[in-house]
Parts: structure tokens; sequence; C-alpha cells
């Protein structure tokens, strides 16, 4: 069975979970690029993935130089094709309608390396629908990232029992 050596992340989608998911991946040491369709919406979620880094370091959940680090590793682009072409692990929160999914894996498998993965964050539709129109399925698999409920201030993850 191969192994995979992950370096470089994509995490598509701005929304409740993206930024979460490339926070996940920077701090694992992944070089993770922040993918939205428009330069605004990706500088926006690179934002937000920064701020959630602060809190998790805020809240003694990683230290200073993980924080540092873990912003260092973080891009963000709204150019897909482009993030993806290196890209060695790949994670899509994007809306819950299975014909976008449809369309952007068929557009991940052509676009990315053949050895890559690539993971949809869907809670709902058949990974074997959303896989469809790939050439390479085998490679596409649910990884559904939990969001934690806020605390009585707002705040999301502030507890070590929240993540």
């Amino acid at each position: 069975m191969p192994t995979h050596d992950f370096r470089r992340a994509v995490s598509i989608g701005t929304g409740m979970m993206g930024p979460g998911i490339a926070v996940s991946l920077a701090l694992g040491g992944l070089e993770t690029t922040i993918v939205s369709r428009t330069a605004e919406g990706a500088e926006r979620g690179l934002e937000t993935a920064r701020g959630q880094i602060a809190t998790i370091a805020e809240n003694g959940l990683c230290t200073a130089d993980e924080a540092e680090a873990a912003n260092g590793r973080l891009s963000a682009s709204a150019d897909l094709e482009a993030a993806v072409a290196t890209a060695d692990f790949v994670s899509e929160s994007a809306p819950e309608n299975l014909a976008l999914k449809q369309e952007l894996f068929a557009t991940l498998d052509r676009a990315a390396p053949p050895e890559a993965i690539l993971t949809t964050n869907t809670s709902g539709l058949s990974i074997n629908a959303v896989s469809e129109r790939c050439e390479r399925p085998e490679r596409v698999l649910t990884a559904h990232f939990e969001s934690a409920a806020p605390d009585a201030s707002g705040r999301v993850g502030t507890r070590r029992q929240d993540l």
C-alpha cells in the first residue's frame, strides 16, 4: 500500500468551515492555501484563519511559536487550479449542492496531481455521487470536520474540550 508524505494542502471555502480546516492543516505542519472564488473572499478567509490561530494561542492550546509558524504556512488564492496543482491534500467545504460539488471535484480530479487526496466536508451527500465525474474516484474521501458550539460569550473553540 502506498504511503503519502503530505506537505502542501488546500482548503476550499471561506465560510463556516474552510478557514478552521486550514488552521488545523497549518498547525499540523502543512503549507496551506485557502481558496475562494474571489481574491477578496480568499483574503477574508485568511484573516479568519489567523484570528482563529490567535484565539487558539491565547487559550494556551498552542505556543506563540507554533502560532507564528502556522500563520507563516497560510496563504490565500482565488486561482483554484493553480492552488491544487502542487497539493498533496485538498479539503473542500463548498455549499451542500451536489451539482456544484460534482463540478468542483471533476476540476480537482483534472488539476491536482494524480496522487493527491481529495476530500469533501459534506455532512450528508453520497461520496459516490460527489465523485461520480472523477476519473480517479478512489482518491475522493469524506473527511467531515465538526464545528464547535459557541460558549456563553459567543466564542467558538476557546476551551480544550471544544477541540
